[in-house]
């Protein structure tokens, strides 16, 4: 039974995994329990980043690595087949929890989100000038990375009110080159950023960027326009057509706040009513 004044508080609450938290708390992370050395206590709660292991899953992997052989996945001996099986079965159940069509969606394994989401933006097919880059304010400093992907390949970008996912707070053309300095707009005029508040451009500075962006582009042997038409013709979309690709992205809970997003927004963007609502 935990001493801790805490714990003995949750425990007669019955909070938690129906009242069940100071057991778990017992037996699969004891390690956070007073030392006997007199160290304290420990209340971890940096779950969004990093969870615990527990005891159960740490001697079910030891018996498992003691019983069997796994070797490269990718050869032919018996050893690497039981690898690309166990692999293989990794994935089907990540899909399974995501509620997600082993048929339309595969799982990749990195080594954490950040390393994912640069693999992403690095890979993803943008299509100059044609692609946006769309996404929910409210989301992790590693999504908002993938802005500067999107911009060397002059993709636009579009930040939305993750409320109501059809309201665009902000737009950047493709090619803008600060558009990761001002994530949304306020209704007093101005436009806040990561650090500052700055004014909106006048017309004439508008002008004046269109102008520098014009020649860095015809510098650069671009055209916007030619462009966004061979980058889409480039594409195809495996049914013999070809597209360009945009990208949305929002998170399920946020990292900030622990709010789960309404995962409806998933559908609205695939059946393309988004999609149609941003650009009028």
């Amino acid at each position: 039974r935990g001493t801790h004044p805490g714990a003995m508080a949750l425990e007669r609450l019955g909070y938690g995994y129906e009242g069940q938290l100071p057991a778990l708390r017992r037996e699969e992370f004891s390690r956070l329990a007073e030392g006997k050395s007199g160290q304290p206590a420990t209340v971890y709660l940096d779950h969004a980043g990093a969870t615990l292991y527990g005891e159960g899953q740490l001697n079910a992997a030891m018996r498992d690595m003691c019983t069997n052989v796994y070797a490269n996945p990718h050869s032919q001996s018996a050893t690497s087949q039981r690898t690309t099986k166990a692999i293989d079965e990794a994935r089907l159940l990540v899909l399974k929890h995501l509620n997600a069509d082993p048929s339309k969606y595969t799982v990749i394994f990195t080594s954490g989100a950040t390393s994912a989401l640069k693999l992403l933006g690095e890979a993803f097919p943008w299509s100059p000038g044609a692609s946006e880059f769309a996404y929910t304010l409210d989301n992790h400093n590693s999504v908002l990375g993938i802005r500067e992907y999107a911009q060397v390949k002059h993709a636009s970008i579009r930040v939305v009110d993750e409320d109501s996912p059809d309201k665009t707070l902000a737009t950047f053309p493709g090619g803008a080159s600060r558009a990761t300095k001002a994530p949304t707009t306020r209704p007093n005029g101005h436009v806040a950023t990561n650090g500052h508040v700055a004014k909106k451009n006048t017309a004439e500075d508008e002008d004046k960027e269109e102008e520098n962006e014009g020649q860095e582009a015809e510098k650069n042997g671009v055209d916007e326009k030619k462009g966004a038409h061979l980058a889409a013709d480039d594409v195809d979309n495996g049914a013999g057509d070809t597209c360009c690709y945009s990208l949305f992205a929002f998170p399920g809970e946020s990292n900030f706040s622990g709010r789960k997003m309404d995962l409806g927004m998933i559908s609205k963007v695939a059946s393309g009513y988004l999609p149609r609502v941003w650009n009028g």
